[in-house]
């Protein structure tokens, strides 16, 4: 029997591009401050919470849908009641690829979306039939494939007559940095080796990466460890070797500081990579 309070996650590898998560009784998940690289969208089926949305907050509750641009960081917390939602995730090229195909970007480039929340009771009702469609095993390829497209179709082209923000890009040296991080988040990483690739002080780069990336550089680090975890167990390796692979000194680390950042244990997203 499936514990509500434990998270499931959905993953078809006929739909890479895809993942579903799903609490059923999520009162006691909150998430640390985090982000994605992917796309997120989130329909809320019980209860209510806060969602902190870069420097924004939005009371949401049952019946809305949020939208996560990726790399925005965000978190949830939520009341004592019962708190349920079920999250997709979407692989941002292939949402990127969508959305030119339609008409909707000039070039096949991600353009980030300025909504956050959505309260009309249509587009939950069709987010629940899709996700349906998703976990109905006696659905076939072709009728998941469709429900999708047409359903993220119809809600980008909804979504396109809103005025994008604009936001400034991080100077070129946080954005070296931050390339940087990437390129090395599996290995052990110095303040005094950022401070010397951009010439800022240790308080003035923490405070300036902050402000642009809404991360300390240390957090954005363990964001991007925990990402490569994540990635390890959808493939199916062993908890303690994709502990390591990711970054983290044991197993223990790595668990809970996944479980802080994804609020589910490793075990309990990589037993469900093959759910379809």
């Amino acid at each position: 029997m499936t514990n509500p309070s434990q998270p499931r996650f959905w993953r078809d590898a006929r739909l890479p591009h895809l993942e579903l998560r799903l609490v059923e009784d999520g009162r006691k998940v909150g998430y640390a401050p985090h982000s994605h690289r992917h796309w997120s969208l989130g329909a809320v089926t019980a209860g209510e919470s806060t969602f902190h949305y870069r420097e924004a907050r939005h009371p949401i509750q049952a019946g809305q849908l949020v939208l996560m641009n990726p790399e925005w960081v965000h978190a949830c917390n939520p009341t004592d009641e019962r708190w349920a939602y079920r999250m997709l995730y979407v692989d941002t090229d292939w949402l990127t690829a969508l959305r030119h195909g339609a008409g909707l970007l000039a070039a096949p480039c991600w353009q980030d979306i300025p909504t956050a929340v959505i309260t009309a009771p249509e587009w939950y009702a069709g987010y629940l039939r899709m996700t349906d469609a998703l976990l109905d095993p006696t659905r076939d390829l072709l009728d998941k494939q469709s429900e999708v497209a047409d359903y993220l179709t119809a809600l980008m082209h909804h979504l396109a007559g809103e005025a994008a923000q604009s936001r400034p890009l991080p100077p070129a040296t946080l954005r070296e940095l931050a390339a940087y991080l990437d390129a090395h988040a599996a290995e052990e990483v110095s303040l005094d080796t950022l401070c010397a690739r951009s010439g800022y002080s240790p308080g003035h780069l923490i405070r300036a990466f902050k402000q642009h990336f809404g991360l300390t550089p240390h957090a954005y680090l363990i964001n991007r460890r925990v990402q490569l975890g994540q990635r390890e167990l959808k493939r199916g390796t062993p908890i303690a070797e994709a502990a390591l692979s990711a970054g983290f000194s044991d197993q223990p680390h790595f668990q809970r500081t996944f479980k802080r950042l994804v609020a589910a244990t490793p075990d309990q997203y990589r037993r469900s990579r093959l759910e379809s």
